[in-house]
């Protein structure tokens, strides 16, 4: 301003409404007189500061909180963000929090916010009562109403609470409570299921000795145990495979959608992927073939967590929720002052969101698909192998992913052969296959046959499930075919047998194909 042709300062002008009231105006105002001759002139009323209509503007300010909420997962790719899925909960749930202003535009991404989730669901998983920490604009009257009218219905709300700065959901979650709906038919033995053709199938009842049988298994789950074998890349001796279960129980049978279900509850620190959908297959396969178990109960679930790996089956993920998520030290210790994060005044908003959204869910898509009954019936095509499950010395058989996923599988002893590739087939379950002689001599440099394998060469492999590997190579020295097992499983199997190529593969089949001229 002082460069300018103004002599006056911008930063004192200022506007009316700012302008102080100076108690000697109203004086000052009743002398003055408009000029035209009256002495009943009234004093000119003055424009009333903004104070005095609309009050203190009040500000909200930006506080770490932690959100319950809870969402049915039919529709959504799993909760989390991620690159590949382009529809999850997390998006929709950001979206109403932008448009609602519990996000502000400048916030940019959700990281910045220090975004935290108590637990993770997988693509089709409902949560009753999940919940998520960041700092969050609160404060404001309505907020929860706005935020649940921008996100869809299967998605609400129900509260929020102001945390700690240092408050992290994941971190601070001490249990997690998931439940899965199963219905009460899956229990039934397959014996049962047998009747004569003039006989009307007789309905399945769970009875009380039923749910003992599944109590019995589910407390095999409780304690500390390796549970490696319930998910996936994860070896023996790995520490993070090592979970604690605290309690896992079975309901009694209700009623949803005129379906009768069971309500399995498994309390947990923390789970792995799949964890819990393959200790539900393991514990409904075990009821359903109790009269046909070659030990106890006991041994087999002991067995599972041995330190050798083996194929497990896996559940549907349809009847599979989150329930609720505990912060029992942070309650503890903060409760008394910030509030518990129980959300005890939301309860019943939970309860009827559980009861009236997502058990009748989980029934819609029972009786509409029918995932649960189809994959009883693959498992019982395809049944779990109890005996090489207790024989430690066994090795572990092949995990036929078609198998897992109800998928057609190829016949037993059908060959799969192309001109010029390897051959495979498909013997009790087992994948083998065997490279042909141009297909090595393509995909090799020299072969040297000195009685101990082959050298300065690419060996191909193939893995038979886990361990150990199997390593087959053709030499053009001689018609054989040469199966070396790895050094580090001390397995010296050579096998020269002139005219023939004899296959030994480290696990229990047997197999005669005839190809060609040749016999393996």
């Amino acid at each position: 301003w002082m460069g300018s042709d103004s002599d006056t300062n911008p930063r004192e002008k200022r506007s009316l409404e700012d302008d102080p009231v100076d108690p000697g105006d109203e004086d000052k105002d009743k002398d003055k007189d408009d000029g035209d001759g009256d002495d009943n002139d009234e004093p000119t009323p003055k424009r009333p500061r903004v104070s005095d209509t609309t009050g203190p503007v009040k500000r909200y300010y930006k506080k770490k909180c932690a959100l319950m909420f809870g969402y049915v997962g039919t529709l959504y790719q799993g909760l989390q963000q991620n690159k590949s899925a382009t529809h999850t909960v997390e998006d929709v749930l950001e979206e109403g929090l932008r448009k609602a202003g519990a996000i502000l535009p400048c916030d940019g991404h959700i990281g910045r916010l220090k975004w935290s989730r108590s637990a993770r669901t997988d693509k089709g998983v409902h949560a009753a009562a999940n919940v998520v920490s960041f700092m969050m604009v609160h404060g404001r009257e309505g907020l929860i109403e706005d935020i649940n009218r921008f996100i869809p219905s299967d998605c609400r709300v129900f509260a929020y609470r102001r945390t700690t700065n240092g408050f992290s959901a994941k971190q601070l979650c001490d249990r997690r409570r998931y439940c899965y709906l199963m219905p009460t038919s899956c229990f039934g033995s397959p014996s049962a299921a047998e009747v004569e053709e003039d006989t009307a199938p007789r309905p399945f009842i769970f009875t009380e000795e039923i749910r003992s049988k599944v109590q019995r298994v589910l407390n095999c789950f409780m304690g500390c145990k390796n549970f490696h074998n319930y998910t996936i890349a994860k070896s023996a001796d790995d520490q993070s495979a090592k979970r604690y279960i605290q309690s896992f129980e079975c309901s009694e049978p209700f009623m949803v959608e005129d379906m009768e279900f069971v309500r399995l509850t498994v309390l947990g620190q923390s789970f792995m992927l799949n964890q819990i959908r393959k200790m539900v297959a393991m514990t409904v396969m075990i009821v359903r073939d109790h009269d046909r178990l070659p030990g106890s109960v006991e041994d087999i679930m002991d067995a599972t967590f041995a330190k050798r790996k083996y194929p497990l089956p896996k559940a549907p993920g349809t009847g599979l929720f989150l329930d609720h998520c505990f912060f029992t030290h942070y309650d503890a210790t903060r409760g008394t002052t910030r509030g518990t994060l129980e959300f005890d005044e939301v309860k019943e908003q939970v309860e009827e969101f559980r009861m009236k959204r997502i058990f009748p869910e989980i029934a819609r898509l029972e009786q509409k698909d029918h995932q649960c009954a189809g994959w009883v019936e693959i498992m019982t095509r395809h049944p779990i192998d109890y005996v090489g499950l207790l024989d430690v010395t066994a090795p572990p058989p092949v995990q036929n992913e078609e198998k897992e996923e109800g998928k057609q599988q190829v016949q037993e002893s059908q060959i799969i052969c192309e001109d010029r590739n390897p051959i495979a087939f498909v013997c009790n379950n087992q994948k083998v296959t065997i490279f042909t002689e141009s297909f090595v001599e393509r995909n090799s440099r020299r072969w040297v046959d000195d009685g101990h394998g082959a050298h300065n060469a690419p060996q191909v492999s193939h893995r038979m499930g886990y361990a150990p590997y199997v390593h087959g190579f053709f030499t053009p020295l001689s018609p054989h075919f040469v199966v070396q097992s790895r050094p580090s499983y001390n397995a010296t199997l050579r096998t020269y047998i002139q005219g023939k190529w004899v296959i030994t593969l480290f696990v229990p089949i047997q197999a005669l194909v005839q190809t060609q001229d040749t016999q393996c």
